[in-house]
């Protein structure tokens, strides 16, 4: 196992004691802590989704890392939203995320377009946070309050300009090569 592999599972296992440690935050009463902690349990579902390309087609997990990437989301912007007093927005944010889903997977399952499929995938989670960002900026009254806003512009931010650089600075991005069969591919 490379060092590539062990960091594939590193980062599920940092997500993981994230989301426990927001779930003991949230039994203390703050109650922001339970959409990070759902953000991060779905973040782990959706990171794990390679370990089970042994036992379920790839084709049919790939749709179902987007959608929980997606899930994830939702709930990282729902908890900016609720930390900062602003409006949930909860069925239009809804909408957007079934939409989402939709359009990824019919990149991934009809269309078969992995490009496709992964930067509409990374541009929706970039939308869902971008959006929390935009609402909340205005209402950050300390400095972690700020800090926090600050790193969730950057993740926006890496995410858009990591997806410009793959799409038009490597325009193979995703693609396979002849006679090699899809393997999920997480950003």
């Amino acid at each position: 196992m490379g060092s590539t592999d062990n960091f594939a599972f590193l980062l599920p296992a940092i997500m993981l004691i994230f989301g426990c440690t927001f779930l003991v935050v949230r039994r203390q009463g703050l109650r922001d802590a339970g959409y990070w902690a759902t953000a991060y349990f779905l973040g782990v579902a959706a990171f794990s989704m390679p370990l089970l390309s042994d036992l379920v087609s790839d084709s049919i997990l790939s749709p179902i890392a987007d959608a929980l990437f997606v899930s994830a989301f939702y709930f990282y912007s729902g908890a900016l939203l609720f930390r900062f007093g602003r409006p949930g927005f909860v069925r239009g944010r809804l909408v957007f995320c079934g939409l989402s889903v939709a359009v990824t997977s019919y990149a991934a399952l009809v269309a078969g377009n992995l490009p496709a499929e992964l930067v509409i995938n990374d541009l929706s989670c970039s939308v869902l946070l971008a959006f929390a960002v935009a609402l909340s900026i205005r209402h950050a009254r300390h400095l972690a309050d700020r800090l926090l806003l600050v790193i969730a512009g950057l993740i926006v931010l890496d995410t858009v300009g990591r997806n410009i650089m793959l799409v038009f600075v490597m325009p193979s991005y995703g693609a396979r090569p002849k006679g090699s069969s899809r393997r999920i591919m997480i950003s």
